[in-house]
């Protein structure tokens, strides 16, 4: 991965008003960008467009990543008229079917097998938050868990799902058939990041509460803690843990969140989780930086254009990079997408 830029789409190309890019994700030969008012599929050789799908008007909140299965993209959306989660046709773009029955969704869609794993405000009066598990089939909500307010994205892993419960500080363990609650953590104030599962540990940041935690993904033991102020979720792997915090990356140990490095990357608040590639580290913020995976050594970075953040405009990295065989993908508050080559 040596940085060079391979391609670059402009929002103007791509037919959008929208300035932010919400989510990227890839399989094979398409690359899906996500936008308020959009689902578009590029050819990630080139950045030609396969089809387009509106999912929004525009007006309403975030976007927000799709989740692909062979032959189906299934997008959450929000706008004006209605939420929900829809599922497309990877072939065409055409809407295979439509769960609208929530009033917003909170969250990037997980899924695992034959099932869709989404956090979402309910319709009534207390509008709480709730856990919901959708059949891919045919949109049918097979269990759904009330939680707070604003509950983040799941995680899924060995036959669990794994949520912060919002607004009630709460980690959640939910059997993945039946939403039953296997264990509950607290961490004493909001969650609002999602939770990162690997080797058996689940990774809590909680930007509120200014700790990462790591948990016995069994039984919801505390393994251990650190004060940090995350500002997002954390990429981890056997050995080590990647904790953003505001213009720094920190390195913990896996084992005992002891720190093993720290860079200092941006001028702008790192928003979105870093990803782990190889022996590399992708860093998203005013750009993205790519960082020796054992000792943080700068390999390269990559410039983008301003865009609208909130109510000021900033150069960013919008969301998660994605990474594949034809190379790192980025999308940004401009609302262009960058392809850098491996």
């Amino acid at each position: 991965m040596d940085g060079s830029l391979r391609w670059r789409v402009r929002r103007d190309e791509l037919g959008s008003n929208e300035e932010m890019i919400d989510g990227l994700v890839a399989r094979d030969d398409q690359l899906l960008v996500a936008t308020r008012e959009a689902v578009h599929s590029l050819n990630p050789s080139d950045g030609a467009e396969h089809w387009q799908t509106d999912t929004g008007d525009g007006g309403g909140t975030r976007a927000v990543t799709p989740a692909l299965s062979a032959d189906t993209a299934y997008v959450s959306s929000n706008d004006k008229n209605g939420s929900g989660l829809s599922a497309l046709n990877l072939t065409d773009g055409s809407e295979r079917w439509r769960l609208d029955s929530v009033v917003s969704v909170t969250s990037s869609p997980t899924l695992v097998e034959e099932t869709v794993y989404l956090s979402v405000l309910e319709e009534g009066e207390s509008r709480g938050g709730a856990i919901i598990a959708v059949d891919t089939a045919d949109g049918d909500v097979r269990w759904r868990f009330q939680t707070a307010q604003m509950p983040p994205t799941p995680a899924v892993a060995d036959g669990a799902v794994y949520v912060g419960g919002g607004n009630d500080g709460i980690v959640y363990a939910l059997d993945a058939e039946t939403g039953k609650t296997r264990w509950e953590f607290s961490t004493q104030d909001r969650m609002r990041l999602p939770p990162t599962v690997v080797d058996g540990t689940v990774y809590i940041p909680s930007s509120f509460a200014q700790r990462v935690y790591a948990l016995d993904a069994t039984d919801g033991t505390e393994e251990w803690s650190v004060d940090m102020n995350p500002s997002a979720s954390v990429a981890a792997t056997t050995e080590s843990v990647y904790v953003p915090a505001m213009n720094e990356i920190t390195i913990l140990d896996s084992d005992d969140g002891a720190e093993q490095w720290t860079g200092t990357l941006s001028e702008n608040t790192l928003g979105s989780a870093p990803v782990v590639a190889g022996e590399t580290l992708l860093v998203p913020g005013d750009r993205a930086v790519c960082l020796d995976l054992t000792d943080g050594t700068h390999l390269w970075e990559q410039t983008v254009e301003e865009g609208a953040v909130g109510h000021e405009r900033k150069r960013a990295v919008s969301c998660e990079p994605v990474v594949t065989d034809d190379g790192v993908f980025l999308g940004t508050a401009a609302g262009d997408i960058y392809a850098i080559g491996t």
